[in-house]
């Protein structure tokens, strides 16, 4: 009974993970670009502009981010 509750409690994670396989170590390399980028943004006056940067750097990668290639 103890596992089952236990799959109970985390049930929708589960369900996500396996609608979207996305592991921490690749969240950990994105949100550890995202802060190259901020830390080399100090200065940028618009926040479109750093956005913009951020999408730069991530879109060739955005296939394989989410289970593509």
């Amino acid at each position: 009974m103890c596992f089952a509750r236990t799959l109970e409690r985390h049930r929708e994670g589960i369900l996500n993970h396996s609608d979207y396989p996305i592991h921490t170590r690749r969240l950990d390399g994105i949100n550890n670009r995202i802060k190259l980028i901020k830390h080399h943004a100090h200065g940028f006056r618009d926040d479109r502009y750093f956005v913009l940067k951020v999408e730069q750097a991530l879109d060739h990668n955005a296939n394989s981010l989410f289970g593509g290639r």
